[in-house]
């Protein structure tokens, strides 16, 4: 969050999985070019991590 700047922000939203009506989720608000940074560093070490296991 610190490197691109975005401020995390925790929201409830409904979903259809595991039998729950609502989760918490995570949000990172700032501006769109770099939330978009943000998402594409945030998959590539999700990936990393995944293929390293």
């Amino acid at each position: 969050m610190e490197e691109f700047d975005l401020e995390p922000i925790t929201r409830k939203m409904p979903v259809s999985i595991a039998n729950s009506e609502e989760r918490e989720i995570l949000v990172l608000r700032g501006p769109l070019e770099k939330v978009q940074a943000a998402e594409a560093f945030l998959y590539e070490e999700m990936k990393s991590w995944i293929e390293n296991q």
